[in-house]
């Protein structure tokens, strides 16, 4: 069995909301992240080191597939991580 990749720190968690209104004011408003990128179905916002985005997409999928939410994990080399 190879070594395990080794994972830095997460960088991204992808949600999904069904209004992007409500969800923007929530994690803004009271949660105080900025927002860095914005369309009509997809909002990204900066949590410190961590990346928030906020999409749509996401939220369609919940209701095909189980776990529809998308985390992002940093490592060192992604092309070393891609080979094991």
């Amino acid at each position: 069995m190879a070594d395990p990749i080794q994972l830095s720190h997460i960088i991204a968690v992808m949600l999904g909301v069904r209004e992007m209104a409500p969800a923007l004011a929530f994690y803004t408003e009271k949660l105080g992240l900025k927002v860095v990128m914005q369309e009509p179905a997809l909002a990204l916002l900066q949590g410190g080191t961590m990346m928030l985005g906020l999409s749509l997409g996401h939220a369609n999928l919940a209701a095909h597939i189980a776990g529809a939410t998308e985390v992002v994990f940093g490592v060192q080399s992604v092309r070393a991580a891609q080979r094991r």
